[in-house]
């Protein structure tokens, strides 16, 4: 049982610890950038642009996952773009009546932001 044992404990401290400060190394850590850009997303099978209608939050708040960042609108639909996981807006690559393409960047998100004091987001 002993070699069983020792197994995990070696492992421990060298993983997690290394990962951790390549995330905050810098330059390096590019693949591993904590700001998501949102794409506008697909609306259907001819459409190929939509306008936005609707930026319901402001860069610099924070969005829980699947908040409203941006409504979008078509001759047919009207597309509500959520956020993916929780996180700070940092940058919306447009304003209301702009017309963007689909696949087009929309918004940045900044993954790593930590949740306001308040805590606005709803707990799992």
């Amino acid at each position: 049982g002993t070699a069983a044992g020792s197994v995990p404990r070696r492992r421990q401290p060298t993983a997690p610890p290394r990962q951790r400060t390549f995330v905050t190394a810098g330059p390096a850590s590019g693949l591993l950038m904590p700001v998501k850009t949102i794409d506008v997303p697909t609306m259907g099978d001819s459409i190929t642009e939509g306008t936005i209608v609707d930026i319901p939050v402001a860069p610099g708040d924070y969005v829980a996952e699947d908040d409203v960042v941006v409504v979008l609108e078509t001759d047919k639909v009207s597309v509500d773009v959520r956020a993916p996981e929780a996180g700070s807006v940092a940058e919306i690559l447009g304003e209301v009546d702009d017309v963007v393409e689909v696949g087009s960047a929309l918004y940045k998100l900044d993954t790593d932001a930590a949740a306001p004091e308040g805590g606005s987001a709803a707990p799992p």
